[in-house]
Parts: structure tokens; sequence; C-alpha cells
């Protein structure tokens, strides 16, 4: 203790104390005296002379600087040079602030006095990170560590820096990414390259509900699992190894709590300074809610996509520069029909990405024309200051007779300005429109036709009645000589005839209206028929004083299959019709063989006349029911009106076409074509003069009828017509019983004293009609021939009448001939029959 006190007594009368030191020193700022500095050299050169320490200075690697006890700079080794970028001769002896920045610079000095007057240190002996400034202005980091020596009475400090201005700005770096890494929403996991997990942010716990100190020593295994855990794993492995590069994947996660997440990780290499792979990153994004929803996203647009796909309209959502940015199914369907239904627009550019204002490289001529005024609509809805929600319109494509309900409506929450276009075929009900329409006018142009068909009906029946029953009243007077009451019968069968022929009219259009009208097709000797015309039309010329001349203008067949009555009919008409309507001049019938495109054989004829002639205007109507070029009641050429509309139902039916062509007051040609059918082979005809010399041979007698030797019953409830009946059948040569009905019919036919050859059966009778007598007589076993008499003409009647048990039918009005030719066939038939039963052959079945 002593020893101690007796050095620390010396060392004060050695070494002046801190107080000591800092009351003699001048100011700082002041200049020193000559013998301070004097003193000063001498320590200087005292410290100098220490060879060793000086080596130690200047191959220092950290800045070593020295300063007296005013602050002032004593030594400046060279990596202090290289620090600070000042050369030792600029710093020895000025002041140290100058190496420190603002507000150090300034308080320095205070620091350094306080020091050595109190001895309370702040940075010396303890060491320190702070800032200076260099040279160039610029501030570095540095890690400072200030010490106190003494040497002889002098204080010094030594200050030992070093420049860590990189290694604070790494930290900083680091700083900063530690702080985005555990600010950020994702999680981002550092590997080692045994994948055992070493770094762990915020986002990474959030995740997959591991805590940091949970996650950091487990594998990365640990947060996946199921089949793809170990291809994850794998992946990693070899991206830590270097055999892949950066990837991304999408993939399932497994929470702390078992859950299953839905992730996006991107694994990259860690690459250190030598590029050296040391580990992996995996940055990991949780996207199960927006992977939920971009599905609910995608059944939304699914749902709606299927909602517009089901509807029948065409829907295109366009925007305001007119392009097509939505369509449904329907609008591409409509789209493919188009060129369908007009042809020349080509293919319609109106998909999604075509625009609807101005197609690339098309002129307006070759679009669409609907879809020009459409784009106009749009257009005018775009720019319309006070906007109309929805517009709706027709457009009409009248190449294709097709029309459009277009609807647009606008879309007004959307930023820009989008329109829905809505486009429907509404040409069927347009059509159906239209058609009734036509129909209406068609039903009043007909009930104006028929009221003028009915009362030319009525002049057409009464003018023959009124002849028949005049004359009939006539011939009733005894007076009348026999000239006299020949001219009034013949005048009373004309009429009859006539009027007969306007009843067959009126009942064919009837069966051909209704579909019942039969066509029989079977061989016809088309040649002979035409014969048969023209003599009949050469006769009715002359007494007119027309000519008439039929010509082949090809040769013909003899025979050919067809309908020969139906064929002679429509002849008849029209060359009656020639023969009305013609005052002077010629009539003519010619006949040709033809082939159309299609193979079939037809023949075509041409009936012309030089008559009145017909106005193209009314040309077209001539072929309609109750139609006639002049339909007035005192119109002068008279007939139904029905004539040629049967000829066009009968032309048809025997598989040709009829027309017309005509000049008023230079006549007409009405021409017309059947089909022939299949006929058997024939040598052909070429003229009607040929036929006629292959036919001319000796004059045949005709045959003499033989007088019918039979028993007939006649069922007949008309006195008038039992009368008729009894005299033509008497007067051939017939016995007669008349009865009133079928009950005494039946009555008159079962009774065993009788014994009838024939039955004629009316059909239509009081008490019982001919339908049930027959049936009756037929369930009795009666079998001898019964044959129907009936002014039906409708074949379903008469089919009726054959299912009822009749053998063959005789239509009324009564034809004389036809009546006693069926009695004679049936009755012989009888006699036969009879015959071969006394014989002991089977007897034969009506």
């Amino acid at each position: 203790m002593n020893g101690e006190s007796d050095r620390t007594k010396l060392d004060s009368r050695i070494t002046p104390s801190r107080r000591q030191v800092a009351e003699s020193l001048p100011p700082a700022n002041s200049s020193p005296s000559d013998s301070t500095l004097s003193n000063a050299d001498n320590s200087k050169t005292t410290w100098n002379g220490q060879s060793r320490m000086d080596a130690i200075l200047k191959t220092a690697v950290d800045a070593i600087i020295l300063i007296d006890c005013r602050g002032r700079v004593t030594d400046f080794n060279p990596a202090a040079e290289r620090i600070f970028g000042y050369a030792s001769d600029e710093v020895i002896g000025q002041n140290i602030n100058m190496l420190m920045p603002s507000p150090h610079r300034e308080n320095h000095d205070g620091y350094l006095q306080n020091y050595l007057r109190s001895g309370t240190a702040r940075v010396i002996g303890i060491g320190r990170e702070v800032q200076a400034r260099r040279k160039d202005g610029t501030l570095i980091d540095i890690d400072l560590s200030v010490a106190e020596v003494r040497v002889g009475d002098q204080i010094f400090f030594s200050g030992i820096v070093k420049d860590i201005t990189e290694r604070k700005r790494n930290e900083r770096r680091l700083n900063w990414l530690a702080t985005i890494v555990d600010s950020s929403n994702e999680a981002i996991i550092g590997l080692d390259r045994k994948l055992t997990m070493h770094s762990w942010n915020k986002a990474a716990e959030r995740i997959f509900g591991y805590t940091h100190d949970e996650a950091i020593p487990n594998c990365i295994a640990l947060l996946f699992s199921g089949g793809e855990q170990l291809e994850i794993l794998q992946l990693i492995q070899d991206i830590s190894d270097g055999r892949a590069g950066q990837s991304r994947i999408e993939t399932c996660g497994l929470t702390r709590t078992g859950d299953e997440v839905e992730l996006s990780l991107s694994i990259a290499p860690i690459i250190e300074n030598d590029q050296v792979i040391s580990g992996t990153s995996l940055i990991i994004t949780d996207v199960t809610e927006s992977r939920e929803m971009q599905r609910e996203i995608e059944r939304t647009r699914a749902m709606a996509t299927r909602t517009l796909n089901s509807l029948n309209e065409s829907l295109a959502l366009v925007d305001d520069q007119g392009h097509i940015l939505v369509t449904n199914s329907a609008w591409n369907e409509f789209l493919e029909e188009l060129p369908q239904i007009n042809n020349q627009w080509g293919e319609v550019k109106l998909l999604e990405g075509d625009c609807f204002f101005v197609p690339e490289r098309r002129s307006e001529e070759l679009l669409w024309p609907p879809q020009l005024e459409i784009a106009a609509r749009i257009r005018e809805l775009l720019t319309d200051p006070e906007p109309v929600d929805v517009d709706q319109f027709i457009v009409q494509d009248a190449g294709a007779q097709k029309w459009f309900s277009v609807k647009l409506a606008r879309l007004m929450e959307t930023d820009s300005n989008q329109i829905v276009v809505a486009i429907d075929d509404i040409t069927t009900e347009k059509q159906a429109q239209l058609d009734a329409q036509r129909a209406a006018n068609a039903a009043l142009a007909a009930n104006v036709a028929k009221s003028e068909f009915l009362a030319n009906m009525s002049h057409e029946i009464r003018t023959p009645l009124t002849a028949i029953l005049g004359f009939t009243e006539i011939l009733s007077d005894s007076d009348l000589d026999t000239e006299e009451q020949e001219r009034g019968l013949q005048t009373i069968r004309r009429n009859g005839e006539h009027l007969l022929s306007i009843i067959n009219e009126i009942l064919d259009l009837s069966k051909i209206e209704s579909g019942k009208l039969d066509i029989e097709r079977t061989t016809c000797e088309v040649v002979q028929l035409i014969d048969d015309l023209d003599a009949m039309m050469n006769v009715r010329a002359k007494t007119l004083e027309l000519e008439f001349e039929t010509e082949f203008l090809t040769p013909l067949p003899r025979i050919i299959e067809t309908d020969g009555i139906r064929l002679k009919q429509v002849l008849f008409n029209l060359l009656g019709n020639a023969a009305k309507f013609t005052s002077e001049g010629l009539i003519r019938l010619t006949v040709e063989k033809q082939t159309d495109a299609t193979n079939r054989e037809l023949l075509r004829f041409e009936v012309s006349d030089s008559g009145i002639g017909i106005d193209p205007k009314t040309a077209g109507k001539l072929f309609a029911p109750f139609t006639q070029a002049d339909s007035s009641v005192s119109r002068k050429y008279g007939g139904t009106g029905l004539g040629l509309a049967i000829c066009k139902r009968l032309v048809g039916l025997l598989g040709g076409t009829i027309g017309l062509t005509s000049t008023p007051g230079k006549g007409s040609t009405f021409w017309f074509t059947i089909e022939i059918g299949s006929p058997p082979s024939s040598t052909p005809v070429h003229s009607l003069e040929d036929f006629r010399r292959e036919k001319r041979g000796p004059q045949a007698f005709p045959n003499v009828q033989q007088p019918l030797v039979c028993n007939i019953l006649l069922a007949e409830d008309s006195p008038d017509s039992q009368r008729l009946f009894n005299f033509i059948l008497t007067k051939a040569g017939g016995r007669v019983t008349i009865v009133n009905n079928g009950a005494e019919a039946v009555k008159e036919a079962t009774n065993p004293a009788n014994c009838f050859d024939v039955i004629l059966m009316d059909m239509e009778m009081p008490v019982m009609d001919g339908y049930t007598a027959t049936k009756i007589l037929r369930q009795a076993g009666y079998r001898k021939p019964i044959l129907a008499l009936t002014a039906h003409a409708i074949k379903s009647l008469q089919d009726r009448c054959l299912r009822a048990g009749c053998d063959a039918i005789v239509t009324k009005p009564l034809d004389r001939h036809s009546l006693l030719e069926a009695v004679r066939h049936w009755s012989a038939e009888v006699k036969l029959i009879t015959e071969q039963t006394l014989k002991g052959q089977p007897e034969k079945s009506f």
C-alpha cells in the first residue's frame, strides 16, 4: 500500500493532472505559443523515436488517428488517408472535428474540455459506432475506439477507426428485407440443402398455423401430405442439388389442424456470393379463397352462358365502337342460316370480334341489308342525349322474305356504353299474319265469287227448267200437230241434257275438292278417242258455220295408259269452250308426243280458236272455281264457270299441267299434257287420215237388240220414276212388278210364289231403305242379282251399295240404254247359272 501511494505521489509530481492540463490550455481555436510548440516538438521527438510504434501505425489496416489535448491531429496513418480521403498533411495540425458531421463537429471541443475537467467519458475507453465525414463531404459509418495516451507530461488521444459503411449498408438491407419478408402476404420459407426449414415469416404462420419455433426445426414435408408430397419434395431436392431450375407449381398443403389449403408455390435456389447453392426458398400463396372465388365466377359464368344459350332469341353484346363482345349459341346458329336464307350476302361477318358498324374490306352493297338498319339504330341509341332503355322494331330481309324482331337494350350500369342486340326470327308469325290476311281476302273474294256463282247457277238451272216445264205444258195441249210435238220433245230433251251437264259439273268439282274422284288408269285407245271427238266437233262446227281440223304433230301411240273417260271430259270441255267463244274462223286440235326433263313420256294437246280472246288480267283466274271472264248474269255466252277448274284438277290427276295463251280479239290456245304411262307397244299412227284408212272396210250392219225375257222386281217410291222404269222395261219385253219401299221388296222377293230374275232396288226409300232391304235379303240367302238405283255419283256412297250386297249400280238420271244393258246382262247371268245348276255343275256366285 505504501509503495503504491508513493508511486502515485511520484506520478503526480512528474505528470500534471487533467484539470491542470485543461486549465493551462489556451482555447482550442487559439494559436499555440512557441514554448508550447517547443514542448510538443520535444514530445514528438520522443514519440518518433519509437520506430517500432511508427511502423505499426503505417502498416495498420485500421485508421489510427492521434490528437492532442486541444483536439489537434498529430498522427494520421495511411489507412486513415484511405478511409477519409485526406492526405496526412491536410489533416495534421487541424482540429479533429473536421472529420465529424454536424452537430458533433460544433460540440466536439466542448466534449473534450468536459472530459479533461471532469473525467467523464462518453467515447473514450468505450467504443461506439458513429458517422464520420469524408473529404468529399460524404458520410460514412465507422466503428470508433478512443483511448487516452500519456507521453511525458502530455495527454494524447488515439482513435482506431474501422470503416463499417458496407456492413451497415448490408445490415440495413437485411433489416429492410426482413421487414418486407415479415410483412409479406405470402409465406416465405427458407430451406437448407437437407430440406430443413430455417426461416419462417408471419404469413407462413398465418397460412399453416405453426409458430416460428414450431416450424423451424422441421422438414418441409410437414406442410404437405398425400400423393403429391413425394413429388414436391423431389422437386425441391432437385432444385437444391442444381438438377432443376426455378419452378412454379400449384398443389394442396396441410395446416397444423389438418385442413387442406390450395397453394401456389414458387421454388428457387438460394445462391451465395461464391455461386454455390446453399438451399432453396419457397414463396407460397394461399389461393384457396381466390380459387373458390374463381370457381364461383366460373359457375356463375357457366350458368349465365347456359341461360343465354337456352334462349331462342339470338343475343349479342356490342360495345360503343360496334365490336361484338359476346354472343349466344342461338346467334351463331342464326348466322349459319343467313347464307342459306340469302345467298348473295355470302358469310355474314357478325361473330364475336367482328364489327357491327364498319366491316373490314367490305362495301355496304355486300352487307346483309337488315345489318345496316340495325347498326344505324345502335348508333342512335348510343348518342341519344335522353336515351331510351329499350328500342324494339322489325326489319325485313326482302330478298329472302324474312322478318326479324330486333330489341336493343342499353347496359346503363357499365362504365362504357354497351348495347344488347336481340334478334328473333318472326317470319312464321309474320307469314301467318300475311296468310291470315290473304285468307281473309280470299274468303271475301270467295264469298263474292260464290254469290256470283249462285246467281249464275240460278240463271243456268232456271233457263233449261223454263224450257222443260214450258214445253211440257204445251205438249199437254192435244191440238198440236205431230211436227210441233216433235219439236217440243226435242227441246225438252236438249234442255234436260243441258241441265244434267250442269249438275254433273257441280258433282265433279265436289268430288275433286273432297279428294273422292278416282282416276282409273287403264289402256286407252287414244287415237280412237281423238277420232270420235273429231267427228263430233265437225258436226257441231258445221252447224255453227266454223271450220274444225285435227293434226298430229308427231306420230302418236295407238294405245296409252290413262283414264280415257277423264281425258275425253277435258278435251270435250276445251273444244266446247272454243266453239262457244268463236263466232267465225277456225278451231284446231293438235296432238304431239313429248318427253320431259325426267324422261316421262307425255302427250300434249292444244285447242286453238280464232274467237274473242281473253284479257291477260282475267286469264290467270280462269282455272279457279266459280270464275269466268264475265261473271254477270246477263253475260252473252252462259256457263257455270266450273269447266276449266275441273279440267285443271283432272289434268293434275292425269300427271300433267294445263295453261293458256290468248290475245283479246284474236283468239286463244288452251294446252295441257298428260302422262301416258307404260302402255303395250303398238304401231304409231302418223295422222288421223291414216287411222281412218286402216279402219275403212265393209260396212257392218248394226246389231238388233234382243228383247228382254225376264221377271223384274222394281222397288221405287217415286210414282213418276215407277212409270218411267215400267215404260222402258216393259217396252223392251220385260215383266215388271212394282213395290213402294224396301219392306215390300223383301216380302215379294222371299215369297216362294214369285220368281224374279233381277231386282232393281232404289237405295233411298221411306219405311225401309234399299241398304237395309238388300242386307236382309242376302242374310236370308237370296242369291239373285240386285241392282242399286241411286242418284249418288260419289264413289264412297256407291261402295256402300256394294257392301250392302248389291251386284251393280244404275245411276240416276236414267240412261235408257245403260239400264237395259245392265238388266239384260244380269238376267243372262241368272239363266246361265240356272242351266249350270240343272246340269249338275257347281253353282256360280254372283
